[in-house]
């Protein structure tokens, strides 16, 4: 990310006619909006969504990592209701190795969700994502994810039929958390 500075933005007649050309002359895929205190300013897609559809405001994309901005909303609401307190470490509630065992098990079950939301978060979309989870195309009850960052890299695979669970977690953003799990697979399959 570059210059978080706050840029004034000034509506001109012309000024979407200028983002229009910048975004095209940058050959960008995707979807654009700018508002200004909830007044829609610029709204446009550009490029191909799919091979038969092109990118519209309605297009739906995978928000990435910056849905966790919902989750941190989650956590403050639980703040709020005295459920946690955020400068508690995460110790006290649970080590996250746990935790991620603890929220293995569950999802064998509906404390969390009911069964037809739990089968939903692993129903592929366009591709072999489900809600939160890489869904073997071969093998739809294996299921996984990863992710690093901010000094840290993660993964979490799962077989359903098995109920076999795998986590690998690192404090180093180097390591390759999935690359290290499908080797530990491997060697639970040579075993």
């Amino acid at each position: 990310m570059t210059n978080m500075d706050p840029i004034p933005i000034v509506a001109t007649p012309t000024w979407a006619q200028e983002a229009d050309r910048c975004l095209r002359r940058n050959l960008f895929n995707g979807t654009v909006l700018i508002a200004i205190k909830g007044e829609i300013l610029f709204c446009q897609g550009y490029g191909k969504a799919s091979e038969s559809e092109t990118c519209s405001p309605q297009t739906a994309y995978r928000l990435m990592s910056i849905s966790k901005q919902f989750t941190a909303a989650a956590i403050l609401q639980l703040e709020e209701r005295g459920l946690l307190c955020v400068n508690d470490t995460i110790e006290k509630y649970n080590s996250t190795v746990g935790d991620l065992l603890l929220w293995d098990r569950a999802l064998y079950s509906e404390r969390i969700l009911k069964k037809d939301s739990i089968e939903k978060m692993y129903k592929p979309n366009p591709g072999s994502y489900g809600y939160g989870w890489s869904i073997n195309p071969r093998n739809p009850s294996v299921v996984a994810h990863n992710g690093n960052g901010s000094g840290f890299s993660t993964f979490i695979y799962r077989e359903m039929d098995t109920q076999t669970l795998l986590v690998v977690l690192s404090n180093v953003t180097r390591a390759d958390a999935g690359k290290t799990g499908f080797d530990l697979l491997n060697v639970m399959a040579k075993s």
